[in-house]
């Protein structure tokens, strides 16, 4: 292991928007009390570029904290045979459950090696779930709050931009009222060939789902462009989701002037800065209402019940454009959101933060010989790929996989290469997005600056 970069944590994260503040305000604690921690993007070419070739891991985290641990196939993405490690936490950033996902197995059940994986909870619920239906050890399983929830105490104002500034920073008029969709259509507009790899990993059911988010996001998109064009005065932004395809949303909404389409800052800045929000069975309909706003669920199609996420029982949807009307002219609607549902699922009030807890987890399990996979022999799969045949031998070969990934456009036209250009094709046309996933040491030291003035401005 001397060959190797040794850290007590390597956290790697998927979505920058999504997890990287929550990742520093953790980095930041654990550093505080004496540990070295990396963060490490999924989608750095380090990483990334491993895939489908053999290769020595270049780093080893004592602890790994991950962004999913679904089964040992997820957890092979994270770490993409560049990480080697002891132990692994799922902080898991999806813990939106639905009452199938709740009540039965299912794709977010934890399966093979990520059943013997630490796994972080928000909520007792998730708890009850971990460990009566995936039937994890009790001891593996570790509620702490949500992180990203301490960004919405009032201390944490701090770290965001003023509505003046970003105003200025988009060209916003500043007497203009902001209108922000939280988009959550990461799965649409799906081939029928992608639609059959969702059928046969999640179900028919997930199909629909599918089918119908693709249905609501072009619903839900008429009634922005009306509205749009009804209050000229207003802002209307579509905030995407991290994962979703936006060609479709550009098209059609590019002549209209008070409309944008803004990836930029986590959900929690467009959270402090609008006065009107929207989203599609988001968390940020429940981030709002723990910063004390209202954020509706628009569904011109209604939400396939064994889907939908148990914290949203009972909550009054938008099933129609009249009702967008009267919110934007003003009318106070309750969304009927369930606080007592809220709590359950995110975690109980509580004056400490969630990312100290978070932190106690991670020392927890790096200090305790129980929660080691070294016995485990799934382990070394996950780093260490054996191949058995001539063939992948010669793929193996680091001078012919350096050759193909220089040519990978070229290679990927061929016939005979299609099926082993496949990941190779996605990443190409991906590249762009993925590279602005990756977050620089000066941005992430900028963010932990920011947030050590908060915090210590706090005491």
């Amino acid at each position: 292991m001397k060959q190797l970069k040794v850290h007590d944590f390597i956290l790697v994260y998927e979505h920058k928007i999504r997890e990287l503040e929550s990742l520093c305000l953790l980095k930041m604690e654990l550093e505080k009390r004496g540990y070295s921690v990396l963060i490490k993007c999924l989608h750095a070419q380090e990483i990334y570029f491993t895939q489908n070739r053999i290769c020595k891991p270049k780093y080893f985290a004592k602890v790994l904290g991950v962004f999913a641990g679904y089964d040992t196939y997820t957890l092979r993405i994270c770490v993409q045979n560049c990480i080697a490690f002891d132990k692994i936490i799922n902080l898991q950033w999806e813990q939106m459950i639905s009452r199938e996902q709740e009540e039965k197995d299912s794709f977010q059940t934890p399966k093979e090696l990520a059943k013997e994986i630490v796994h972080l909870s928000w909520g007792e619920r998730n708890v009850e779930r971990l460990v009566n239906v995936a039937q994890i050890d009790r001891k593996k399983v570790i509620k702490c709050g949500n992180i990203s929830l301490d960004m919405l105490k009032e201390e944490f104002g701090a770290y965001y931009l003023s509505r003046d500034a970003i105003c200025e920073q988009y060209g916003f008029s500043k007497e203009k009222k902001i209108c922000t969709l939280f988009a959550s259509f990461g799965f649409t507009n799906y081939t029928e060939e992608e639609l059959e790899i969702v059928r046969k990993r999640m179900g028919d059911e997930k199909v629909k789902m599918v089918e119908n988010a693709t249905i609501a996001q072009k619903e839900v998109l008429n009634w922005l462009k009306k509205a749009a064009a009804k209050y000229p005065e207003y802002i209307f932004i579509y905030r995407p989701h991290p994962g979703e395809r936006l060609p479709t949303v550009l098209k059609e909404m590019e002549e209209l002037l008070n409309f944008y389409v803004i990836s930029d800052y986590s959900s929690k800045q467009w959270i402090f800065v609008s006065d009107f929000m929207f989203s599609w069975h988001s968390t940020v309909i429940v981030e709002a209402f723990l910063a004390g706003k209202t954020c509706y669920s628009l569904e011109p199609v209604s939400y396939i019940r064994s889907q939908d996420c148990v914290v949203f029982e009972g909550m009054r949807p938008i099933e129609d454009y009249d009702t967008v009307e009267k919110i934007l002219s003003g009318e106070v609607i309750d969304n009927c959101l369930n606080a007592e549902l809220v709590y359950q699922y995110f975690g109980d009030k509580d004056e400490r933060y969630s990312f100290e807890k978070v932190a106690d987890a991670f020392e927890k399990v790096y200090h305790e010989e129980f929660y080691s996979l070294k016995d485990i022999v799934s382990h070394y799969d996950l780093y260490t790929k054996v191949y058995k045949t001539i063939k992948e031998r010669i793929w193996a070969n680091p001078i012919i996989n350096s050759i193909y990934w220089l040519y990978v456009d070229f290679f990927s036209r061929y016939d005979f290469l299609q099926k082993r250009s496949l990941s190779s094709q996605v990443y190409a046309k991906y590249k762009i997005i993925k590279e602005t996933e990756v977050a620089s040491e000066e941005e992430i030291e900028k963010i932990q600056d920011k947030f050590s003035k908060i915090l210590k401005g706090k005491k």
